[in-house]
């Protein structure tokens, strides 16, 4: 969906990894993404998270971006 490209999208610019959509997983109703590896760019998809979590409110405002990363 698209919550997950803009995800995808800002996973990218910000800290450079490049994920693919069968490794992502968003839960609209507890606005959670769900990623299904793990190791470094997790690590730094994590560190990373409150920066990734902004822009993504950014692109598809507060209401419908997600809120937590695990």
């Amino acid at each position: 969906g698209i919550v997950v490209d803009v995800f995808i999208t800002v996973v990218a610019s910000v800290c450079g990894v490049i994920l693919r959509k069968m490794q992502v997983t968003y839960r609209p109703t507890t606005r959670t993404i769900s990623l299904s590896f793990a190791g470094p760019k997790k690590s730094e998809i994590v560190l990373h998270a409150k920066e990734i979590l902004r822009g993504c409110q950014k692109e598809l405002g507060v209401a419908k971006a997600p809120q937590i990363i695990i």
